[in-house]
């Protein structure tokens, strides 16, 4: 019996092929990036609590850390958008989606998941889902360059996660630092 299981369990490798985490490998480096956000949303969930709406951007991301935050955070992490909302008010081309990489319109090859949008559009789309913070796990040249003056401190395409408070798109500030967690992953 013990020989028909092992035949068995032989059989399945050569035809799925052997898995890539098991005791013959190195699994712990399958959960680098895994554990990476769980850091990141430790030092998050010091400020958040379950009732806040939170919004993820991660820029190049491929949607990996965003679902890794969503059951991370102690907060509602809100959906983001696809498509093109560059102007305020023109929603027709935007549709719903789970995740978003910002980009402008002239750029709209840099991501395969990308949203077009600019710091008007994303204070706009923030109040429309009631965000209380936005969450910046990773960001690029773009956030640096065009919305920076929105946030408290600035941005760098460097930088290390960092949870923002909206304040609302009429403040002085729309986002003010709450959070920063480093990181040796990226």
């Amino acid at each position: 019996m013990l020989a028909c299981a092992a035949a068995a369990v032989v059989g399945i490798f050569c035809w799925r092929g052997i898995p890539a985490a098991g005791l013959w490998s190195d699994a712990d480096s399958l959960y680098t990036l895994r554990a990476d956000v769980q850091d990141r949303a430790d030092t998050m969930n010091t400020v958040l609590d379950w009732p806040d709406r939170v919004l993820v951007l991660s820029q190049g991301d491929d949607a990996t850390r965003w679902y890794y935050y969503r059951y991370e955070l102690t907060a509602q992490v809100v959906n983001g958008f696809g498509g093109f909302y560059g102007r305020l008010g023109e929603t027709q081309d935007r549709w719903d989606s789970d995740f978003m990489n910002l980009v402008e319109s002239e750029n709209w090859t840099l991501y395969d998941y990308k949203a077009v949008c600019v710091p008007a559009t994303l204070m706009a789309y923030m109040q429309e889902k009631d965000c209380d913070y936005l969450l910046i796990d990773r960001a690029d040249d773009y956030l640096q360059r065009e919305f920076s003056p929105y946030f408290e401190g600035g941005l760098t395409a460097d930088m290390p996660a960092t949870l923002y408070h909206f304040e609302g798109a009429d403040a002085a500030v729309p986002f003010t630092l709450a959070a920063v967690a480093e990181s040796g992953v990226e």
